[in-house]
């Protein structure tokens, strides 16, 4: 197994013991090769457009239509979001767990009954 100690005089990545060609590509201690860079790009590409076709799913449009008009990578306010036709609506955190209290067919009682799920849905909404 390989771990890094962190930089330290002397320490270099290759005088180390590691299993594969490619197990110390990206370390912060050498430049990436191009192999590398282009490897890492790569896989960039193969997750965006992953995510593209799946925000097109998900919004009932399609992928050109994300790619052109919903941000390019930047975190939009909701007003704009609202305009581009990424979210439906604006709306409090409190209004949001209520909607999918309401989606997830639960009434009040039971969306209130756990103080903790009710914690870690604010955090998940607010992207925490």
């Amino acid at each position: 197994m390989r771990m890094y100690p962190g930089p330290r005089k002397g320490w270099h990545p290759r005088n180390g013991r590691f299993c594969g060609r490619f197990k110390v590509e990206g370390n912060p201690f050498e430049p990436l090769t191009s192999e590398a860079r282009d490897f890492l790009q790569s896989r960039v590409n193969e997750i965006h457009a992953q995510f593209v076709a799946d925000v097109a799913r998900g919004r009932n449009t399609g992928a050109a239509k994300v790619r052109a008009t919903y941000g390019e990578g930047r975190a939009l306010s909701a007003k704009s979001a609202l305009a581009a036709g990424m979210v439906d609506g604006i709306a409090t955190i409190d209004d949001a767990i209520a909607r999918a209290a309401s989606l997830a067919r639960l009434t009040s009682r039971e969306a209130g009954r756990n103080a903790r799920a009710d914690v870690a849905a604010r955090a998940i909404l607010a992207g925490i």
